[in-house]
């Protein structure tokens, strides 16, 4: 009997590269009731990728035939009677290249897994064959709403009614876990800087906005916002000047600052000698390394000076950087 595939974590990436369907990546718990779960995937040839949400993970009870002890059931790739298997109660988004489609899936009080297509799909995408996106779910188990955004673009937005569960009349994902699973046979995917947080419940954010001549920040607490001019950052306080004023916001309040889009520089290669560090779970920051310890790493950036980076949460160092980074896609890496 064949062993299924597993994924392998090599850099700060999850990589799926084997031929056949086989094995799910998943974590137990991390959602709250209203969750927002963000990723980067990317993807050779064509595309066909299962994410679990809001899961539970219970597993379904086998059946025994006589007195033969009971066979798990065996599944072909993009089998949606699989899923049940996989993650319990849970949502599941079925991603493909062309179009997506939200499922339910169930395990009841007795063990019988079912699954349930959402009627109201929206069954358009356009991810093409081979590629790079940005993956937002926004989740609340409390509303029943959940939003899908590629690439900080609104995509499709599903409701649940109190009539879609049979027999219960509630959400569906009665968990705290989320996981992928390919559903194609060769289909490699990447899966990198996955966020999970609390979502605020709003139907957009800060990144899903962006002005020509003003910057916007979005406050930590969720709900505030604020358009004009960041004039700069000192002592722990961001001067920001709008229309109605002058204002010193606390750093620690912000959540993001999005920049006004007239006033954002296109990327440029870095030098040869610069070093990019790499943060868990996401973020990034370049310049050109002047000393350093086990603990710490000075470099000198062209905005901010000379800075000394903590590498405890770093997970690589990156010396020649570029725009596309040499990682696991490379044949010849």
């Amino acid at each position: 009997e064949d062993e299924a595939g597993r994924w392998e974590f090599s850099g700060s990436s999850w990589y799926w590269r084997e031929k056949s369907g086989g094995t799910a990546l998943i974590r137990k718990d991390g959602m709250p009731d209203r969750a927002m779960l963000r990723f980067e995937l990317a993807w050779k040839s064509r595309m066909a990728l299962a994410i679990g949400f809001h899961a539970d993970f219970k597993r379904p009870v086998l059946e025994a035939d006589g007195d033969e002890k009971p066979e798990p059931p065996r599944f072909s790739p993009g089998d949606t009677s699989a899923l049940p298997w996989i993650f319990g109660n849970a949502y599941v988004l079925q991603l493909n290249s062309n179009y997506l489609r939200l499922t339910r899936s169930f395990v009841d009080e007795d063990g019988r897994p079912s699954v349930d297509p959402n009627r109201s799909n929206l069954n358009q995408l356009r991810l093409g064959d081979s590629g790079k996106v940005v993956i937002e779910l926004r989740a609340s188990r409390d509303s029943g709403r959940i939003s899908l955004f590629v690439d900080d673009e609104f995509v499709a937005q599903w409701s649940e009614g109190d009539e879609f569960a049979p027999g219960e009349g509630k959400y569906v994902g009665k968990g705290a876990g989320f996981g992928f699973l390919p559903q194609m046979d060769d289909c490699p995917v990447r899966i990198s800087d996955i966020i999970t947080t609390e979502w605020n419940g709003m139907p957009d954010s800060a990144r899903s906005m962006q002005l020509e001549d003003q910057d916007i920040v979005l406050m930590a607490n969720g709900t505030d916002r604020f358009a004009g001019r960041v004039e700069g950052i000192e002592g722990g306080l961001i001067d920001f000047e709008t229309k109605h004023g002058s204002f010193r916001l606390p750093v620690e309040e912000v959540a993001e600052i999005r920049l006004a889009s007239n006033d954002v520089a296109e990327p440029s290669e870095a030098p040869a000698d610069a070093v990019l560090v790499r943060y868990s779970p996401i973020g990034a920051i370049s310049g050109l390394p002047v000393g350093g310890d086990g603990d710490t790493l000075r470099v000198s950036h062209p905005v901010a000076g000379e800075i000394d980076l903590s590498l405890e949460s770093a997970v690589m160092l990156e010396f020649h950087p570029s725009n596309r980074i040499i990682d696991d896609w490379d044949a010849d890496f």
